[in-house]
């Protein structure tokens, strides 16, 4: 199974971001250690989403 079919790999990118996003939220101690991964979950998706939007073609009703 290759894995590069279901991720695109300019999103790779990602991951070192997400884990210092991570980090810099532990270390300011902004919320708990236990909520810690759903910021970066929905932080994860935002960015996505907001990747994804930039580069895609959305001109009619249908491409929406």
């Amino acid at each position: 199974m290759d894995f590069l079919e279901y991720i695109k790999p300019e999103l790779l990118i990602l991951v070192p971001v997400l884990y210092v996003i991570g980090m810099a939220i532990k270390k300011t101690a902004l919320i708990a250690d236990k909520l810690i991964p759903l910021a970066v979950g929905a932080a994860g998706i935002l960015l996505s989403i907001i990747y994804v939007l930039a580069t895609s073609d959305l001109g009619s009703p249908q491409a929406v």
